[in-house]
């Protein structure tokens, strides 16, 4: 009886192995990536519909190239695009609830405030969320923020965020760039709401 069991798990266990290898060897291919593409795209659509995903290339276990990303906000204007974006992603952390974003690289970012879709009403109080966040380095370069009275141009942005689960945001930011035909550099810091 035990050698029986003993041979099932085996037979389970090499299942399964097979079945990972095979994801592994499917999200590097081409068709795989496009597939997960149009996965992510599907996702985007219940917050803003109408958002497009250029094209994914690298690998969702080291680094994850994403170019052409398109939210779209109200009537269909673009509220966010980003021309070319890089992330590293840790992938074992997020067994434990925990998404640990090694890097974050943004090249080419335009945002309209203005576009922004409206708010989904809440149902009730919030919970505090459940998942640690930590996005060791974020960088954003050349970035134009529309604004009413004047738009920002010319942005680079580099920082860290950090928010644990139920507790509060905490994050370090450097920025730059143009305002009102000015040149601007302002750092900030971040911990328990206080600036």
């Amino acid at each position: 009886m035990l050698r029986k069991i003993l041979r099932i798990g085996k037979w389970l266990l090499a299942a399964v192995l097979v079945v990972l290898v095979a994801v592994i060897v499917v999200l590097h291919t081409a068709w795989g990536r496009e597939l997960l593409r149009k996965r992510i795209e599907a996702a985007l659509q219940d917050s803003f519909p109408g958002s497009t995903v250029g094209r994914l290339e690298g690998s969702v276990f080291t680094t994850l190239e994403v170019s052409d990303l398109k939210l779209a906000g109200a009537g269909g204007k673009p509220f966010v695009t980003v021309g070319y974006a890089k992330v590293d992603v840790g992938i074992v952390p997020l067994v434990t609830k925990h998404v640990r974003v090694d890097r974050l690289v943004l090249d080419d970012v335009y945002v309209d405030p203005d576009a922004q879709p409206p708010a989904k009403p809440s149902v009730g109080p919030s919970s505090p969320p459940s998942w640690s966040i930590e996005l060791w380095s974020l960088a954003v370069h050349r970035a134009h923020i529309v604004l009413p009275d004047n738009d920002v141009t010319g942005l680079d942005v580099a920082g860290s965020v950090f928010l644990p689960a139920g507790g509060t945001l905490t994050a370090i930011v450097a920025a730059k760039g143009v305002w009102r035909g000015q040149s601007f550099e302002a750092d900030a810091y971040s911990r328990k709401g206080a600036v």
